[in-house]
């Protein structure tokens, strides 16, 4: 629930104040007999949580002549508390009790957990208008978080002007420009995304008898203690325009922006030598990644005569490129270059540099491998420190990143004598999809892309009709085929770039085409309105992939549910 109440204290000056709580205790009880499960059980267990807010804002507003200021000034507080408690037991000695006595189970076991947070926000933002030509807002924030020990606040400054230059004088006798606004921005923002205690140390014992025949227990730092630990921040920079001419005939809305996130909250080693717990994984304020790249958006709207009836239409053509970087990274000293995550786009894959296929013995006998000793037909690797051995120091980062850094858009509609029609293209370029890769968990495996009939599924037909064999020697294309049961297909399996493939594509996504009634037919039959309509969802694809692979897939496409095409119909009706 909340409340919520203003108050106008004087001319031009007010507050508000919303205040809520969302409260739950959740209890459970549950009870197993062994005539009905064959062993008894009982629980017991109590989940409660509190969550409270507190919004103050003061406001002042004032216009005069053509100015006008408003300037607020914001005070939040947010506390979160939860508690968590369970026991179980099981093989009880006596069930007429049900799940109230956990003494007469046999074996029993208890957990809880506790956990709080708080946080304290206060911000100053001061806006100026002069007659809708100059614009100006400065804001600053500061958040305190309990989730941080010496280094509680973090403070967030912004700015952001705009001018409307059609609004001067000297734009009063260009006819063609009907609006042209030029806009910056520059702004920090904070992340404090950890959970509560994880700047805290934690200790584990070990027992030791030291030669004798008594234990002694012994405490080690198994995480170091990370009180220095404080916000995660991002800088943004933007500049830009709005743009519309000839009444709006053609339209036009451009950005070009810088972020930069630094101080990101890293889970990594501790940066210790290895006798202070170097070795044990805790937070640091450490990576950093930038983004820079530029919007663009298009539109042009109007309409013409067909047949004696207006057809309106409007277009909008959207294009973005942002390219993100890792700047720093946590590499180890020891790794070559192309193993170096900084410098690498993000979403970058590690992954060994394939050299097409194995064709003859000879070829096997005077190169290195992966593995086992491969056969003719498998994937040929390349060793890329020159070692003789393929092993996971010849993995690197190559290519590019599974996210797009160029997306575009465009948009159709129109409407002609009760007719109309919409459809919205998508796509996206300078991208790569991975048909087998690194999985989560670190494991390079085949995915159904890459081996035929894997764990006993349908094959898709390129893998064989384009797989080497005695009958496909020289325009073979994939490796030999093997069984489902052959570890890794001859290690034709781990993340390579053999299977990597360019991901642009365009799609349609969506796309309707409805017709409404006149009005003169609805009167007659006594309803209001009727509209009759037929659409679709992802109708059609262009790209380079193969059948079956959706670029905009996961980078390991095992397991990926295809989005479906969608086709139906129906009709809005209004009495």
């Amino acid at each position: 629930g909340h409340i919520d109440l203003k108050f106008n204290i004087a001319d031009g000056l007010t507050f508000t104040t919303t205040n809520g709580v969302d409260y739950a205790d959740r209890k459970a009880y549950s009870f197993g007999s062994s005539k009905a499960m064959g062993a008894s059980s009982m629980s017991n267990s109590n989940v409660y949580s509190m969550l409270l807010q507190s919004t103050n804002n003061l406001t002042y507003a004032h216009n005069w002549g053509g100015h006008s200021l408003t300037a607020t000034g914001v005070w939040e507080a947010t506390s979160y508390e939860r508690r968590n408690m369970a026991i179980n037991g099981n093989d009880l000695a006596n069930e007429s009790v049900g799940y109230w006595d956990v003494q007469n189970a046999a074996t029993r076991n208890a957990s809880n957990s506790y956990s709080k947070w708080t946080l304290l926000s206060g911000v100053a933002r001061v806006m100026y208008n002069y007659s809708d030509r100059y614009m100006l807002t400065a804001t600053f924030r500061a958040d305190g978080s309990s989730r941080f020990t010496n280094k509680k606040w973090g403070y967030f400054p912004s700015i952001a002007a705009a001018w409307t230059v059609t609004q001067e004088d000297f734009m009063k006798d260009v006819q063609a420009i009907s609006n042209l606004k030029i806009r910056a921005s520059y702004g920090i923002i904070g992340n404090q995304d950890i959970d509560p205690y994880s700047t805290l140390g934690t200790m584990s014992s070990m027992a030791f008898n030291y030669g004798t025949g008594t234990n002694f227990t012994g405490y080690w730092s198994n995480t170091p203690a990370t009180p220095d630990l404080t916000w995660e921040k991002a800088l943004s920079y933007n500049v830009g325009f709005d743009l519309t001419m000839w009444d709006g005939l053609l339209g036009a809305e451009i950005d070009g922006f810088y972020n930069y996130t630094y101080d990101m909250l890293t889970y990594q080693s501790s940066g210790y030598p290895p006798s202070m717990g170097g070795y044990y994984p805790t937070w640091a304020n450490f990576n950093a990644i930038d983004s820079k790249g530029i919007d663009i958006l298009i539109t042009h709207r109007n309409h013409f005569n067909l047949l004696g009836k207006p057809f309106w239409y409007d277009v909008a053509a959207s294009l973005t490129y942002s390219s993100t970087r890792w700047i720093k990274y946590k590499d180890s000293p020891n790794i070559a270059d192309y193993r170096r995550v900084v410098g690498t786009q993000y979403g970058s894959q590690m992954c060994w540099k394939a050299d097409g296929l194995f064709r003859s013995e000879e070829e096997i006998d005077n190169s290195a491998w992966y593995g086992t000793r491969p056969n003719v037909g498998d994937i040929k690797y390349v060793d890329i420190n020159g070692d003789g051995v393929i092993d996971h120091d010849d993995r690197g980062y190559f290519g590019f990143s599974n996210r797009p850094r160029l997306t575009y858009g465009l948009n159709l509609n129109f409407t002609w004598n009760g007719f109309d029609f919409n459809a919205q293209f998508t796509g996206g370029a300078l991208f790569n999809v991975s048909l087998t890769s690194t999985y989560y968990n670190g494991y390079d495996d085949n995915t159904i892309w890459t081996q035929t009939f894997k764990e006993g599924a349908n094959s898709p037909l390129y893998l064989v009709q384009g797989a080497y064999s005695e009958y496909n020697k020289e325009n073979a294309t994939y490796p030999r085929l093997t069984l489902s049961t052959t570890s890794h297909g001859g290690d034709n399996g781990v993340g390579s770039t053999f299977w990597i493939r360019d991901g642009k594509y365009i799609r349609l996504k969506t796309a309707q085409f409805g017709y409404t009634l006149p009005k003169k037919v609805t009167d007659f039959v006594g309803i209001s309105s009727l509209r009759i309509f037929v659409e679709g969802q992802n109708l059609f694809t262009i790209d380079g992939l193969p059948d079956g692979i959706d670029p905009e897939s996961p980078g390991v496409n095992n397991g990926y549910y295809p989005q479906q095409r969608l086709v139906m119909g129906g009709l809005t009706l209004t009495f």
